[in-house]
């Protein structure tokens, strides 16, 4: 795969960890009440607070400056746990858990969380099949004008398809009772 895409996914992981771990630390009421939302025990919960965000900055520092595959390793176990996590929490509260994966704490469709995970592991995965030993920085060369166009239309793509997704989810929380 080319190392341009394997950039580009890299980056957008980096960007979503980073996004995650300062709303955590941004905001620790919402990411405490989210946590307690999953039923953890008590210590469980207090290494969940601190790490979690530890982790997620550790994907970025980790991917940028040493090993873009060490890194979607990491992102790849993080995100495997996240997921158990949903589905242990799915079994004793149901399909609606607390999200605070980017700040916030209101309750969302674990399916939706699941899809995102899932989504997110597709990233990692491209690092980890075709990236490079080093970090992103490292690795850093300047892209040819003819990758411009492609990386342009492929961000656009995401990012509506990330409005499509919300919007159907604003859509779906109004109609509910």
């Amino acid at each position: 795969m080319e190392l341009f895409v394997v950039r580009i996914a890299g980056s957008l992981l980096a960007a979503a960890f980073a996004w995650a771990a300062i709303a955590k630390l941004a905001n620790r009421r919402a990411w405490s009440r989210a946590l307690e939302g999953y039923g953890l025990g008590r210590s469980t919960q207090a290494v969940a607070f601190w790490g979690v965000p530890l982790a997620e900055a550790a994907i970025i520092v980790v991917m940028l400056a040493f090993s873009a595959r060490a890194a979607a390793a990491l992102t790849v176990a993080l995100l495997a746990s996240f997921s158990l996590a949903l589905l242990r929490a799915k079994e004793v509260r149901g399909d609606r858990l607390p999200c605070g994966c980017f700040g916030k704490a209101s309750d969302r469709d674990y399916r939706l969380m699941l899809l995102r995970n899932a989504g997110l592991g597709v990233m990692a995965a491209i690092v980890l099949l075709s990236g490079p030993e080093e970090g992103l920085l490292a690795a850093a060369s300047t892209p040819e004008a003819a990758e411009f166009a492609p990386a342009a239309l492929a961000l656009v793509g995401v990012l509506l398809a990330w409005w499509t997704v919300s919007q159907t989810m604003s859509a779906w929380r109004k109609k509910e009772p």
